[in-house]
């Protein structure tokens, strides 16, 4: 049997889940109002044929998630996903993964076409 954790890179570090995904959540919503806005300084020309409903439709769905799994608390109140994972270094290191891996994605430079 394989260590699936061996193939996980170490995410943990000081930020804790809380605020990667406030950060997350704040880069998503500059990217609407660029969107919005057809800000050219700040999308690429290939995001010409994004569906901005299912954008839109992401960041609802990463906001219901942020409620319903309290990440949206702060990391150190009682019940917040910082603390339901404070002894699940495995997991927490997944999801924080997946919040740097969206951040980075939606705080992406322009390409130069």
């Amino acid at each position: 049997m394989t260590d699936v954790s061996a193939h996980i890179p170490d995410f943990i570090g000081p930020e804790s889940l809380s605020s990667v995904y406030r950060h997350c959540i704040q880069v998503y919503g500059k990217f609407l109002l660029a969107l919005d806005r057809k800000d050219r300084n700040f999308i690429s020309t290939s995001l010409d044929q994004t569906d901005v409903a299912q954008v839109i439709e992401g960041y609802g769905r990463a906001k219901i998630w942020g409620s319903q799994t309290k990440v949206d608390l702060p990391a150190s109140a009682r019940g917040s996903l910082d603390d339901t994972l404070r002894h699940d270094y495995e997991l927490k290191n997944v999801v924080k993964g997946i919040l740097i891996r969206l951040d980075a994605l939606l705080d992406q430079e322009p390409s130069a076409d």
